[in-house]
Formats: structure tokens, C-alpha cells, sequence
């Protein structure tokens, strides 16, 4: 792949490749970062990785950015040792538009969830450009973790009668809402299919 000649004149890059496959997997993607790398050459300003919350062991826990460094994370570390200055982005599942719970085939309905709207991704790295923020690792999630059957049930229009589960596999995006003083658009996953703006 030849160098991209536009690159130098560009304030920011946003890379959504993905180095690394679903939790646990390992799929050589060497051919892919190697690319990458004469892609974009020696870009020296403000890099956007799209990473996944998928990094962190599905395990019961609250985990925070803390809990697994960029530097543990394989392809987090790629990017890192390349290009110091990127800006990790774990996303939790994307939703909102048509790409809801209820379109889907679902099991393990008492499972809590760590969406994340698209809208609100967009304000993420509006607010982060503006900010000139680099080298932050950020989880980009929804604060409020309903579990699947809540969802689906609200994008339904029926009432969910059940008991909420307190205890689950959660991501926190505290560090996001005080270092970036965030607010979310799409707080609730529960109302991810409502337009905020009516």
C-alpha cells in the first residue's frame, strides 16, 4: 500500500480497523497494521484508535480504563508505540437508528448491557478535537446498563415487570464524563430508538 499523500494536511485521523477479532480470539493481523503504518507514514497530530470494550474479560466486574492498560492490550499497544500521541476509544455496542436490541436474535435476556449510541460517539471525538486531547483511553458507554430484556421491552412499547440485576459485566465511562466534562445524549440504552432532539 502506497503512502496516503493527503495525510500531512490533515488535522486528525481516525483508524477503524480492526487489529483484533471478538474477546479472546486471536486472528493474525499483521498485513493489516503493516499497511496501516505506510498508509498514514509519520502523521504526527491527533489519532483516533477505534478500540472495543470487548478488551476487558467477560466477567462479572465493574471495570475502568485502569483496570487494563492500553500497553496490555495488543492492538491498543500497536497503535501506541507507532503513533504515542493516539487516542484509545473503547465502544461499547453500537446502536441507535435502526441497528436496535429488538431487531436482533437475543439470548441471555437478564444480562446487563454496555451500549453506546453512534450520536454520541460523534460528540465524543467532536469534543475531543476541540480539546486537542492525546494519548487518552476513554470507554465510550452509556452510564446507565439496563439489562437486554429492559431494552427490548422499551423499544417495544411493553412494560418490563422483571428485577433488575445489580451485579454484571459493567464498563464505566466515568473517566470520559469528568476528564471531557461529557454529557451523554443517550444516557439510557432503553431509549437509544427515541430522537432527544423532539
Amino acid at each position: 500500500m502506497k503512502p496516503w499523500k493527503i495525510a500531512s494536511k490533515l488535522d486528525a485521523i481516525i483508524v477503524a480497523v480492526p487489529f483484533s477479532g471478538l474477546r479472546g480470539s486471536r486472528i493474525p493481523m499483521t498485513g493489516k497494521r503493516e499497511n496501516l503504518l505506510r498508509f498514514i507514514g509519520d502523521f504526527n497530530r491527533q489519532i483516533f484508535y477505534t478500540s472495543s470494550t470487548g478488551v476487558y474479560p467477560d466477567i462479572e466486574k465493574e471495570f475502568t480504563e485502569d483496570d487494563l492498560p492500553a500497553v496490555e492490550v495488543e492492538s491498543e499497544n500497536f497503535m501506541l508505540e507507532k503513533f504515542p500521541q493516539t487516542n484509545i476509544l473503547r465502544l461499547g455496542g453500537l446502536m441507535g437508528g435502526e441497528r436496535l436490541l429488538k431487531n436482533y436474535n437475543i439470548s441471555h435476556l437478564d444480562q446487563l448491557v454496555n451500549h453506546i449510541h453512534y450520536a454520541d460517539i460523534c460528540s465524543v471525538v467532536e469534543k475531543m478535537l476541540d480539546q486537542k486531547s492525546q494519548a487518552k483511553v476513554y470507554n465510550i458507554v452509556a452510564p446507565i446498563h439496563p439489562n437486554k430484556e429492559e431494552v427490548i421491552n422499551a423499544q417495544k412499547n411493553l412494560a418490563y415487570k422483571g428485577e433488575r440485576r445489580t451485579a454484571g459485566r459493567i464498563i464505566y465511562p466515568a473517566k470520559l464524563m469528568e476528564e471531557l466534562n461529557f454529557e451523554f445524549q443517550y444516557p439510557d440504552p432503553r431509549y437509544f430508538h427515541l430522537n432527544v432532539n423532539n
